[in-house]
């Protein structure tokens, strides 16, 4: 709603629609996530269903949850987290939603661009850290690489500052 505050302009009206669904993509796959990690956690490993997230033994859990599903339903999951942190945080190929997000007003812009969405998926990135096997962490690497580049190189041929800094972000 914040970004579709100029809702008379069509091109703003559609960007706060594009920047909706994007996301709501991203809050499905993340939820998807939450939903699969809890089922494997509880169903494979005995868990109280109030106690999945206490990681007080993060290795044994790890090992034993890798061990007792298979490794692709495993890095599944998991890359369901990734796409819902991808998307949060604008990586490569859903770096749209944020540029769209940019026709907002100034104060807006920043407070998407700076504080809460940008910051949330890096951040879920960083929490799920402990459990990315090495072929994720590979996947992590390049759509980062291709998102800096990517986006480095179309911020330099911007000529509209709130484009720029989205983009080089």
């Amino acid at each position: 709603l914040l970004i579709g505050f100029f809702h008379k302009k069509e091109d703003v009206s559609q960007s706060a629609k594009k920047v909706f669904i994007i996301n709501r993509f991203g809050d499905t796959a993340l939820l998807a996530g939450i939903i699969f990690f809890a089922y494997f956690s509880i169903t494979y490993m005995n868990q109280q269903p109030n106690e999945f997230l206490a990681f007080s033994d993060l290795d044994y859990f790890h090992n034993q949850l890798q061990s007792l599903t298979y490794p692709n339903v495993y890095n599944l999951v998991l890359s369901l987290f990734l796409i819902g942190a991808f998307v949060k945080s604008a990586q490569f190929p859903f770096q749209q939603w944020l540029i769209d997000a940019m026709k907002a007003p100034t104060p807006v812009s920043a407070l998407i661009h700076s504080a809460t969405m940008v910051c949330a998926g890096i951040f879920l990135i960083i929490r799920i850290y402990p459990l990315l096997s090495d072929e994720l962490l590979k996947i992590i690497l390049s759509i980062g690489l291709i998102t800096a580049v990517l986006c480095a190189f179309i911020a330099i041929s911007q000529n509209n500052i709130k484009k720029m800094l989205a983009y080089s972000t």
